[in-house]
């Protein structure tokens, strides 16, 4: 029963890396119907958009509608970071990993712990595992979050521009040539306008001087 949770937990660590690499990484465009971030958008849309059909004002519901874009890339970092964590916790449990604070196997929250504050590089060592597997799982999931991190941060400047006019998300909304448009921001305002032309301008320039 405990390898099973390992695999499972091996399974929701590599669904959530490879999101993360298609979305921020890959260059292609990702028509896969499955995909951790097009659940996470959809639902939390569907969410959104339902508040935002009980306000009445207009300006008021484009300024809330406004925020969920960038919003969103937010709680889809913490979404992919918390998938991340647990799986490694998953894997640790289910591995039976000794650890230095009780003998025998430690409860599921004990490892979430210890996985947390190596994916985020704490460095606290309060909890350690004690033999070579465990260990080697801890060095391979810190380098995984030093990575994800610095991934993240070289991301969100290049992105934030575009959240506004929902092109970092045209992947997830519109696969297959589908067309998804929310019906209260049809339209793009002539702040994100600007935003998108200063970005491609930016761009363009950056490839004038590369080249």
């Amino acid at each position: 029963m405990t390898y099973i949770i390992a695999v499972l937990g091996f399974v929701l660590l590599s669904v959530a890396l490879w999101d993360a690499f298609e979305l921020i990484i890959s260059p292609r465009r990702v028509t896969r119907r499955f995909r951790l971030a097009r659940a996470f958008y959809r639902s939390s849309w569907w969410l959104w958009s339902a508040v935002a059909r009980s306000i009445a004002d207009q300006n008021r519901r484009e300024t809330y509608l406004g925020i969920f874009g960038p919003l969103s890339l937010v709680m889809l970092v913490g979404v992919w970071a918390t998938a991340i964590v647990a799986g490694f916790a998953m894997m640790h449990w289910g591995l039976e990993t000794p650890l230095n604070v009780a003998p025998g196997i430690a409860p599921f929250s004990t490892y979430l712990y210890m996985s947390g504050t190596t994916f985020f590089t704490l460095g606290l060592g309060d909890v350690t595992p004690m033999g070579a597997p465990g260990r080697a799982l801890v060095v391979f999931e810190a380098g995984v979050g030093f990575g994800f991190l610095a991934a993240i941060i070289s991301y969100l400047p290049c992105g934030h521009h575009l959240v506004p006019a929902g092109y970092p998300l045209s992947g997830i909304f519109k696969p297959r040539g589908e067309h998804f448009t929310p019906r209260c921001t049809s339209r793009l305002t002539s702040d994100c306008r600007r935003a998108i032309a200063a970005a491609r301008e930016r761009h363009a320039g950056t490839r004038a001087v590369a080249l």
